[in-house]
C-alpha cells in the first residue's frame, strides 16, 4: 500500500466489542478477524477519505512513545486488506 493509498472499510461486516478488542466477522466468507485496540482504530480510520500517510501520522501522534507504529499502520493494513475488510478507494 502506498502513502498516498485511502483504505475504506468494506460494507457487511458486523462488528462486536469485546474488552479491548474488536471483532470483525465477515458473513460473505464466514470469517472472523480479532483486532486489538491499534488494529481497531486503524479501521474506524479507513474512511476512503484519509490517505495511509494522514493515518500513519494520527497513530503517531496518538502513539508517540510508539517507535514502530508507522509499520504497525502498514501491517495491520495489508492484514486488513487480505481479509477483504478493507479496499482502496477510487481517486480521480
Amino acid at each position: 500500500m502506498k502513502g498516498s493509498d485511502r483504505p475504506v472499510r468494506k460494507d457487511g461486516f458486523l462488528t462486536q466489542e469485546l474488552d479491548d478488542e474488536v471483532v470483525l466477522y465477515n458473513p460473505a466468507r464466514s470469517e472472523a478477524l480479532c483486532l486489538n485496540a491499534t488494529a481497531a482504530l486503524i479501521w474506524g480510520l479507513c474512511d476512503g477519505e484519509t490517505t495511509v500517510d494522514e493515518i500513519q501520522r494520527m497513530m503517531s501522534e496518538a502513539f508517540p512513545d510508539a517507535p514502530g507504529i508507522s509499520q504497525d499502520v502498514l501491517d495491520a493494513l495489508d492484514i486488513l486488506q487480505g481479509n477483504d475488510s478493507v479496499s482502496l478507494a477510487c481517486t480521480t
